[in-house]
C-alpha cells in the first residue's frame, strides 16, 4: 500500500480593507480627500483578499540576523522579541503606568536604534471587542493632548494606512523637539512600537506591508484626517503583506511612519499596516475562551532623533578597513607606510545602522587557512561570519559582534606573537 502523503497547507490569505485605487478617483475627488477630512464622506475603501506571509518562523529564527534598525531600513517594519515589565501587568489603566511604559519604550529605542534622543508622543490602547470607533477623531485628539484611559480603548484600525504623511510628520516633530529640530539632528524618524496586551492574538492581528513591494505613485493615497494628514494604501498584486501568528505580549512590531532620510540611501520610507482577518490559518489548540478573547493591544508613537555627530559616526557607509580610533594614526598614503601596515595582523571593529557591530581580521600569515580560522571562530564565539576578498588586503575574515579580544587570545594561543597584532577601536 503506498505511503500516505500529507498535503502542504494552502497559502495563507487575509482580508484587508484598502483605499480604492487612485485610478478610480477623479482629480477633484483626490484633491478633496487630500485637503479636507469629512466624517460624513470618508475615504472610499474596499476589502480585498490578498496573500499574506506568517512571520512567525522568521521571528523564531532571529529575523535573519538583522537588528531592528536594519529591518526598518529594509522593509519599513521590524519584528522583535521584547518583554515589557509594565504594559501587560498593568494594562496601562493609569496615567502612571502609561507614562512608565512610554519611558520604557524610549529606553528600548535608545538602546536598539542608537538614538541620541527619543520622545514618546502618545500611547493608544485598542480592543477588537470593547474598542470604540473614532470616526470623527475626537478620541485621538484627546490622546494627543492628554492621557486617555485604557478603560475606554479605541477600535482596531481597520483601514490600510500610514499614520502621518511627510508634511504632518515634520510639523509634529518640530512641535515636540523644537523648530530647529531638522537643523539640530541629522536623522529624525517617527516609529511606533506595537504589542499585544494579552495573548495569544487569535483575531484581528496586525498586518504589515513590506515597503520595497509598494508602488508609491500608484498604491499610496494622500488623505486628510481629523487630526493631521496621512496616507491610505491601495491594494496591488505586487505587495507583500505579513503578520505574526498567535502573537504574544513579549513580541512587538516597530513601524516606521516617517524618516527624514526620505530613502536617499535606499531606506524604506514607511510601513503600511492594518488589522486584518487571516483565512485558513492553523489555529492553536487552545481553550475555547482563550481563542475568542478579543485582541487588545497598545501602540506608542515615538520621535527618534540622532545627533549629527553620533549619526555620522554610526551610519556612515561601512568600510571594513577604515581606521577610526585614537590609536590609528598610521597613514597609508605612501608605499613605506603601506608596507609597515602589511607587516601586522589587523583586528578592527565597525558599527553599521547604529547598532550592529562587525569585527574584521586581515593580514593573517599565509600559512593559516582563512576558512579554517573562520570555522574555528564561529564555533568558539557562536557567531556568524564570512571570508571576503579585498583588492588590497587579500582574504579578510568578517565576524558579527565585537570579537576583538577573543580573536587576539586565539591567535596568541596559536603561537602568533602579540607584538605583530594591532587591535583597533572605533
Amino acid at each position: 500500500m503506498p505511503g500516505l502523503v500529507t498535503p502542504s497547507p494552502p497559502p495563507l490569505e487575509a482580508v484587508i480593507n484598502f483605499a480604492v485605487p487612485k485610478s478610480e478617483l477623479t482629480p477633484a475627488q483626490q484633491a478633496k480627500i487630500s485637503a479636507q477630512f469629512d466624517a460624513d464622506d470618508p475615504v472610499p475603501s474596499r476589502k480585498a483578499t490578498v496573500p499574506i506571509v506568517d512571520l512567525r518562523e522568521e521571528l523564531e529564527a532571529g529575523m535573519g540576523g538583522l537588528g531592528p534598525a536594519e529591518q526598518l531600513d529594509a522593509r519599513g517594519y521590524a519584528v522583535i522579541k521584547n518583554t515589557s515589565e509594565i504594559a501587560p501587568s498593568t494594562g496601562l489603566a493609569t496615567v502612571a503606568a502609561t507614562e512608565a511604559y512610554k519611558a520604557e519604550c524610549c529606553a528600548l529605542f535608545e538602546d536598539s536604534l542608537g538614538a541620541s534622543k527619543v520622545i514618546a508622543w502618545n500611547a493608544v490602547v485598542r480592543d477588537a471587542g470593547e474598542g470604540q470607533q473614532d470616526v470623527k477623531g475626537t478620541q485621538q485628539l484627546k490622546v494627543e493632548k492628554e492621557f486617555a484611559s485604557a478603560s475606554a480603548p479605541k477600535a482596531v484600525a481597520g483601514f490600510a494606512h500610514v499614520d502621518q504623511d511627510e508634511e504632518y510628520a515634520r510639523t509634529i516633530i518640530k512641535r515636540a523637539a523644537g523648530e530647529d529640530a531638522f537643523e539640530k539632528y541629522s536623522r529624525l524618524q517617527i516609529i511606533n512600537i506595537w504589542r499585544p496586551l494579552r495573548g495569544p492574538v487569535t483575531n484581528h492581528p496586525l498586518a504589515v506591508c513590506d515597503f520595497s513591494t509598494l508602488d508609491v505613485e500608484q498604491d499610496i493615497l494622500h488623505m486628510a484626517g481629523s487630526y493631521g494628514t496621512a496616507y491610505g494604501v491601495s491594494s496591488s498584486a505586487d505587495q507583500r503583506w505579513g503578520y505574526v501568528s498567535n502573537m504574544m505580549p513579549h513580541e512587538a512590531y516597530l513601524l516606521r511612519c516617517f524618516d527624514s532620510q526620505q530613502g536617499r540611501h535606499g531606506e524604506a520610507l514607511y510601513a503600511g499596516h492594518v488589522a486584518c482577518t487571516v483565512l485558513n490559518e492553523e489555529q492553536l489548540q487552545l481553550d475555547h475562551d482563550v481563542v475568542h478573547v478579543p485582541r487588545r493591544s497598545v501602540e506608542v508613537r515615538l520621535f527618534v532623533l540622532h545627533d549629527s555627530s553620533v549619526y555620522q559616526l554610526l551610519n556612515k557607509p561601512y568600510d571594513a578597513f577604515a581606521d577610526e580610533g585614537a590609536d590609528e594614526d598610521v597613514q597609508v598614503d605612501d608605499k613605506l607606510a603601506k608596507k609597515q601596515q602589511a607587516d601586522y595582523i589587523h583586528i578592527r571593529i565597525q558599527q553599521r545602522n547604529g547598532r550592529k557591530t562587525i569585527t574584521t581580521l586581515s593580514g593573517v600569515p599565509t600559512e593559516y587557512d582563512p576558512k579554517k580560522l573562520l570555522k574555528a571562530f564561529k564555533k568558539e564565539f557562536a557567531c556568524n561570519g564570512s571570508v571576503e576578498e579585498h583588492e588590497e588586503h587579500g582574504k579578510v575574515i568578517q565576524l558579527q559582534g565585537d570579537q576583538r579580544q577573543k580573536i587576539m587570545e586565539m591567535l596568541i594561543e596559536e603561537g602568533i606573537g602579540k607584538e605583530t597584532i594591532k587591535m583597533h577601536g572605533f
